[in-house]
């Protein structure tokens, strides 16, 4: 027969890692997010948010409520694996899923955007065609198999020269 008295500690730890353990991981991963945003952010030169973290076991992982700066904002981008890909061993997005995207640029006299701008400093253009970050980066290029993206807005806007 069990007594209160003898199962109070099994009780307390039970509790203890019932709240714990979901507290701890939700701050570790809330960290690791704003991490990541801060380093998106430094790279592109803009503020970037990432709203939310969620993956599951077939190897999708989703980044709700993104933006980059003023320019770029979605409601959910879903990266996923195939199977195919999963079982070969190599954890690669095969598909790429935005939900809602907004675009909003202005382009400059000359036909250069923001966008592009923003585009030219978040993409590390190799030295040399055939450095290894160069052969790693034609085989990352070459296994994206799609990209859907569905309900969106895009408004662009020019830029008057001032002279």
């Amino acid at each position: 027969m069990f007594t209160l008295r003898r199962d109070r500690p099994i009780l307390l730890a039970t509790a203890i890692c019932a709240v714990g353990v979901p507290l701890s991981a939700a701050a570790w991963l809330s960290a690791r997010t704003a991490g990541l945003a801060a380093h998106l952010g430094a790279a592109g030169g803009v503020p970037a948010r990432i709203g939310a973290v969620d993956a599951d076991l077939t190897g999708a992982i989703r980044l709700a409520d993104d933006a980059l700066g003023e320019l770029v904002a979605a409601d959910a981008v879903e990266a996923s694996v195939a199977l195919e890909s999963l079982l070969a061993g190599a954890l690669r997005a095969d598909e790429i899923r935005v939900a809602g995207p907004r675009v909003s640029l202005h382009v400059d006299a000359d036909g250069d955007s923001d966008l592009a701008r923003l585009a030219r400093r978040l993409i590390h253009r190799p030295d040399s065609p055939d450095s290894p970050d160069a052969r790693d980066a034609a085989a990352a290029r070459g296994r994206l198999r799609r990209i859907v993206v569905s309900s969106g807005t895009l408004s662009a806007q020019d830029r008057k020269s001032v002279v």
